[in-house]
């Protein structure tokens, strides 16, 4: 499948992309992260996420990223861009797929329950059973990011792609990524 048919069925259907090349950080404590990034942590609920961004020592930006509040004392940072942090590295120990379009929560509801999917709130995460099922949509459509522990990726991709068969769900490639 050409890159423009994988483009295509996630605006029309869904795509399945691989986001496991993501730097994940944990942070134990607000002090640190604050300093790194532009948002106000004590306003993050538990369970939510907000989108940030990183700055330089000089407070210009160094790359955009999420931050996701775990409990009260513990977050996580995702960004596209692997650093070093005074925090704890957990890059590379979960697997990340995004599923992605317009017909991705109907997909989901296969694997996680339809009340699951219709409680989860946009810029919102929640774990069911080994994944964290998070709220959030980088194409414009629709869509989640699912985090297993990185051994079982291969048994998710495939229990998601079967679960997204009838409803045109792709395997897709960086190529095809929304814009």
């Amino acid at each position: 499948m050409s890159s423009v048919e994988e483009h295509l069925a996630t605006r029309r259907a869904a795509g399945l992309f691989d986001f496991s090349f993501m730097g994940l950080y944990e942070f134990s404590g607000s002090d640190g992260l604050q300093r790194l990034q532009t948002r106000r942590l004590q306003d993050l609920a538990l369970g939510q996420i907000a989108y940030t961004l990183l700055l330089n020592d000089d407070g210009s930006v160094f790359i955009d990223a999420t931050v996701w509040r775990l409990d009260s004392e513990r977050f996580w940072l995702f960004t596209g861009r692997r650093s070093k942090f005074a925090a704890l590295d957990r890059s590379g120990e979960y697997a990340i797929l995004a599923l992605q379009g317009p017909a991705s929560g109907r997909i989901l509801a296969r694997l996680i329950g339809i009340d699951a999917v219709r409680g989860l709130r946009y810029f919102h995460f929640l774990k069911k059973d080994n994944m964290i099922v998070a709220r959030l949509g980088y194409s414009g459509e629709l869509g989640y990011e699912l985090m297993v522990p990185a051994a079982e990726e291969a048994s998710l991709r495939a229990s998601l792609l079967e679960a997204g068969r009838s409803d045109g769900l792709r395997a897709c490639g960086w190529a095809a990524a929304p814009s």
